[in-house]
């Protein structure tokens, strides 16, 4: 998830301008993440926005502002752990 999480700190989607095969394959799983408990994607902000831009995407209706927002364009400089839970 971290690494997914860094990838889309500058960029909307996984490949390209617009939604893709691989933003639908990755969505499957991740949307879904948190469901055992083991996993926290608050700890994931740009994964967060992704999923929020993606499930609009995907479901072809008006998305809110929030959800289309752009990926900011550089990553803060603070580090972020994520802890698994158990």
């Amino acid at each position: 998830l971290k690494l997914m999480d860094d990838h889309l700190a500058t960029r909307n989607w996984f490949v390209g301008e617009s939604i893709s095969l691989a933003d639908i394959a990755l969505y499957a799983y991740t949307h879904v993440a948190e469901e055992g408990g083991a996993f926290d994607l608050s700890f994931y902000p740009s994964i967060s926005a992704w999923l929020a831009r993606a499930t609009c995407s995907m479901r072809r209706k008006p998305c809110s502002r929030s959800a289309v927002a752009r990926a900011p364009s550089r990553r803060s400089a603070s580090k972020r752990s994520a802890p698994m839970r158990t």
